[in-house]
């Protein structure tokens, strides 16, 4: 990664999203020539062979970027939130604590088929108290999703601000309050 050039993380999940490979795609052809910000993006096992080809039949070669990261999948995840200074995913409850425990600024596009529709409660929740902006993905497209980047990873502010309500939602007690809970249960 290159140094003082702002990071942008994308991920769908575990098994990735192909409504948001096709997004990033866009972007990582406008962002190609530049080194506006550098983009660590997780396309999910699956997908990525597929992102991979689309690429390179548009003759982008990442090896001589430098400033773009695609893989498959992160094993350490913390260290791709760590080098990240906003972060693009789904609005899973672990996606989410994992975003507040970090104090990551977010874009988030919940999955629209997820059971009684909890991630878009956790995205607007996000949302309402100043952690993320949410991009439903009906109404997601590359351009959409590079303006919104480019809204919020320039404006130091901005990313300042998110982070804080980021982190002012994290609950850091959380496992000792679900233990304690079990115990509860179990006597």
């Amino acid at each position: 990664m290159l140094s003082n050039i702002p990071v942008v993380l994308c991920f769908g999940g575990s098994q990735g999203a192909m409504r948001l490979n096709d997004a990033i795609f866009y972007v990582i052809e406008t962002i190609k020539d530049t080194k506006q910000f550098q983009l660590i993006h997780i396309t999910g096992i699956k997908h990525y062979d597929k992102i991979i080809d689309l690429l390179a039949n548009k003759g982008i070669d990442l090896s001589k970027l430098g400033h773009i990261i695609i893989r498959p999948y992160i094993h350490e995840m913390q260290d791709a939130y760590a080098a990240a200074d906003l972060v693009i995913s789904r609005a899973g409850a672990l996606s989410i604590s994992e975003l507040n425990a970090c104090g990551k600024p977010a874009i988030l596009i919940p999955l629209p088929t997820a059971a009684n529709r909890h991630q878009d409660f956790n995205a607007r929740f996000m949302e309402e108290n100043g952690a993320a902006i949410v991009i439903s993905e009906g109404s997601l497209s590359g351009e959409k999703l590079l303006d919104t980047i480019n809204n919020i990873i320039f404006n130091q502010e901005c990313l300042h601000q998110m982070s804080a309500a980021s982190k002012k939602l994290a609950r850091e007690d959380a496992l000792e309050k679900i233990l304690a809970e079990i115990v509860k249960l179990v006597k």
